[in-house]
């Protein structure tokens, strides 16, 4: 998981709070992403980020239910142009982090 603290300058990437994950396909469908960018939220707060950004392919399905999860909001959808292969169609979604309630807890333990 990572998340940019920093202003950056890239053509999708457009602010700081910019959150990326990648579970191994091995370990997915346990909600491992949407815990840990739950896990994230207090250490983004730390440093003053209190909107997130997701970038995530439309055909990402399970990225697409990890935003829903986390309660973040559809913002745009755009060509992502800036892949080595094919123009891509991407969705970015927002994520509130100036309250707890939007945060997705898990009831299960970790294992």
């Amino acid at each position: 998981i990572t998340l940019r603290i920093a202003n950056v300058h890239h053509p999708v990437i457009t602010q700081k709070g910019h959150l990326g994950y990648f579970v191994h396909p091995a370990h997915r469908g346990h909600r491992y992403a949407s815990r840990s960018v739950s896990l994230l939220l207090p250490l983004a707060k730390k440093h003053n980020i209190d909107t997130l950004s997701i970038v995530v392919s439309v055909n990402n399905i399970a990225s697409i239910h990890v935003c829903e999860q986390l309660g973040a909001t559809l913002i745009e959808q755009f060509i992502n142009s800036t892949t080595s292969k094919q123009p891509l169609i991407c969705r970015r979604y927002y994520l509130n982090n100036q309250n707890q309630q939007n945060i997705y807890y898990c009831e299960e333990e970790f294992v």
